[in-house]
């Protein structure tokens, strides 16, 4: 959300926000949803408009619409546009939406405009045609990977697979990849997270994700999950496109290293049990 000031009413505002939709679904379908959705929960809505838009040269669509907020009308203009995905599974809904606590000017009409002019979409399905090159260099046998890994694999690692992306993102800890990786994301199931050796975990909210359309983000933590059907990091490993991290875990090859070399330290510890 951008405010112009922290306190009391705004003349103006802006949120931006991102959601999953159904890859059938299309953008005449996901408004038709918005509207009844607007209509359901905002007390008093009255819908005034809709027309056409775009983001960066993808088709979109604005709502003009008014509602009650505790008495206050407050009208809105809302674009969304449907953003193709790596995952084959869905479309990120991209929704830009400006409020006003008075019919729009003429001034906010010129800066919410500008703004979805100055929209440049980092298109996710160029990033699932990741460079092959790079995919190639990544394939790097053990004696390349840098020493700094053998150190690097004693760190509790926790690992953070965007399923929309398939990008692999690697935290120090699970406070960080808690505090990273956004709860609205992790509930709509669009994240899978992983220990050090590569085993899943499950989110658990300690404060739940408030709200339908003006959602508000929750906490939560990591744990063991409780259905033994999840999959492995090593199961995902074929798929991921990009690994987010510092060195040395920043590339495939490390993360495969990383996983061997824990497969064969938990196996190292059965073998002295034994």
């Amino acid at each position: 959300m951008f405010v112009l000031n922290d306190e009391g009413p705004n003349d103006f505002s802006i949120v931006v926000s991102r959601s999953a939709a159904s890859a059938t679904e299309t953008l005449e379908e996901h408004v038709q949803r918005l509207k009844q959705e607007l209509t359901t929960t905002l007390p008093k809505c009255e819908l005034m408009d809709v027309s056409d838009r775009q983001y960066d040269g993808y088709p979109a669509a604005e709502l003009r619409y008014r509602w009650s907020n505790n008495g206050v009308i407050l009208y809105q203009r809302q674009a969304v546009a449907l953003i193709k995905s790596s995952n084959t599974d869905h479309h990120a809904a991209l929704m830009i939406t400006a409020t006003c606590p008075q019919p729009f000017s003429e001034q906010w009409d010129k800066a919410f405009a500008d703004l979805l002019d100055s929209v440049r979409i980092r298109d996710a399905h160029r990033i699932s045609t990741f460079d092959t090159g790079n995919e190639t260099s990544a394939e790097l046998n053990e004696d390349e990977v840098p020493e700094e890994s053998h150190a690097a694999s004693e760190l509790q690692h926790i690992f953070a697979l965007s399923i929309r992306d398939r990008v692999l993102h690697v935290f120090d800890d699970e406070e960080q990849a808690c505090r990273r990786v956004n709860a609205l994301e992790v509930e709509d199931g669009m994240w899978a997270f992983f220990n050090t050796e590569g085993k899943p975990l499950q989110a658990e909210f300690t404060t739940p994700n408030t709200g339908k359309i003006w959602r508000s983000e929750g906490k939560y933590h990591l744990r063991r999950p409780t259905l033994p059907t999840m999959l492995s990091l090593e199961s995902h490993v074929d798929r991921i496109v990009r690994v987010v991290g510092a060195s040395p875990l920043d590339s495939i090859a490390a993360i495969r290293l990383h996983l061997e070399r824990q497969a064969g330290a938990m196996g190292a510890g059965v073998d002295a049990r034994l």
